[in-house]
């Protein structure tokens, strides 16, 4: 650990999340490594299950675990998750304030059971008991992961609906090919108001769709500028498409 978490710098966010490995047993350093620490039958691990601390006042991150998985389920995540904090707090003196990871409903079956909420609406506060002392605990879902959600689910199903802020109790819809059509008119200008669209975050493959940069070009301020430039239906002729 680094020696710049100490003092008010100690002060952290957990960081939880899963990234895809090559599914194989290697031979390493005399010896050999790629089974799955969850698992009894020596199965090779899909995935390693980081954990990452970062300050809230400075700006080092830490790697904390690397965990390699096969096929994780919520239990065992906050198996995890309890010694990855007994770790941090008694060992590393660290102070988390936060817990964040994504959407994926492994996560949100771990928050349910961390915090003994059945709702995961009701997930945001919690309490970590270590050493006869109560942490307060925030559970937390990465918004780069939501945008990234909104922008697949929006593209696939081209019409998405979501309350409208001004009146919860109406609903107000976005047509994703009014996008399209605004890339479709500058797509062949050396000048264009909505720039950072392009076709491969309008029709991305399914490694392009975990790119971060490509959802946020679509939901970006030259995005909004063009359309309020070509009108709400994109420029296209015959209707409304975000009303």
């Amino acid at each position: 650990m680094k020696s710049e978490f100490t003092g008010y710098l100690s002060k952290v966010v957990l960081l939880i999340d899963e990234i895809y490995i090559e599914n194989c047993i290697d031979y390493k350093s005399g010896r050999i490594c790629g089974f799955a620490e969850n698992s009894n039958a020596e199965e090779p691990a899909k995935t390693v299950l980081s954990f990452m601390v970062s300050q809230i006042k400075g700006k080092s991150n830490e790697i904390i675990a690397l965990i390699p998985v096969y096929r994780l389920n919520a239990q065992q995540l906050l198996k995890y998750v309890h010694c990855v904090m007994d770790c941090c707090i008694n060992s590393l003196n660290l102070n988390i304030h936060s817990i964040i990871t994504d959407c994926l409903i492994t996560n949100q079956k771990m928050f349910k059971a961390l915090s003994g909420k059945a709702n995961i609406m009701d997930c945001s506060i919690t309490y970590f008991e270590c050493n006869d002392i109560s942490y307060k605990l925030f559970l937390q879902n990465d918004t780069v992961h939501l945008i990234k959600l909104i922008w697949r689910n929006w593209n696939k199903k081209t019409i998405l609906q979501f309350p409208n802020p001004n009146d919860l109790e109406s609903h107000l819809i976005a047509d994703f090919s009014a996008i399209v059509s605004i890339y479709n008119k500058e797509k062949n200008l050396l000048a264009k108001v909505a720039h950072r669209i392009n076709r491969k975050c309008l029709f991305p493959t399914s490694q392009e769709s975990q790119r971060v940069k490509l959802a946020l070009a679509i939901f970006c301020e030259e995005t909004l500028e063009g359309i309020n430039y070509y009108g709400v239906d994109g420029g296209k002729e015959g209707g409304t498409y975000f009303h």
